[in-house]
Formats: structure tokens, sequence, C-alpha cells
């Protein structure tokens, strides 16, 4: 984390993001990310990219997540999203580099 915490500062980023299980099996690592200073970003839950409705009926899975983010000491917030792509890789969130913010969660902590 610290790591790439460092990569996004030395890239100009100002805010990190990741996702984490909803299930209790990813206990650990939310209550890891929330003393990380990773806080939801509003999204609400997701079934993998796509947010959740009120009324919608789901099974809970690995896929049930919430986006997570902190904003890195230093840096100025944008309201425009910063892009951040690799030669031959397409961006697959909004505007967010995957390397910097994975489309899955992690299990271990």
């Amino acid at each position: 984390m610290d790591a790439a915490g460092q990569l996004a500062r030395d890239r100009g980023i100002a805010t990190l993001g990741i996702t984490v299980g909803l299930s209790g099996e990813y206990g650990p690592a939310q209550r890891l990310y929330g003393r990380r200073g990773y806080v939801p970003d509003g999204r609400g839950a997701c079934q993998g990219r796509r947010p959740l409705r009120t009324g919608m009926l789901v099974t809970l899975d690995d896929d049930l997540i919430i986006w997570l983010t902190r904003h890195l000491p230093g840096r100025e917030l944008s309201t425009a999203p910063q892009r951040h792509k690799r030669p031959g890789r397409q961006s697959r969130g909004a505007g967010i580099d995957p390397a910097i913010w994975p489309d899955r969660h992690h299990r271990q902590v």
C-alpha cells in the first residue's frame, strides 16, 4: 500500500482507490483500509462495477464490493478525473489507472 501511494504521488495523483468485499470474510481488509485512511467514495454497494439500486436482489458473494478512496496528503484534489494510461493497456475505470485502482478486491491482508 505504501508503494502504491508513492507511485501515485510520483505520477501527480491526488486520490487512491481500492475495492473490498462486503462479506465478513473481508472484515480484516475493511478494518485495515479504514485504519489506512480509506473511506467509502459514495457509490454505495456494487456488484462488480455496477452500483446496486434499492430493491435489487443479489447474492452475497465475492462480486459484492464497496469502493474506497484516500486523499494523499500534500496533493490538491482535482474535480476532473486523472487519466494515466500505460502503453498498450486501456483503462477500465472512469479515468483511473488499473495499476493504482485494481478491479478486484483482495482476500489476504
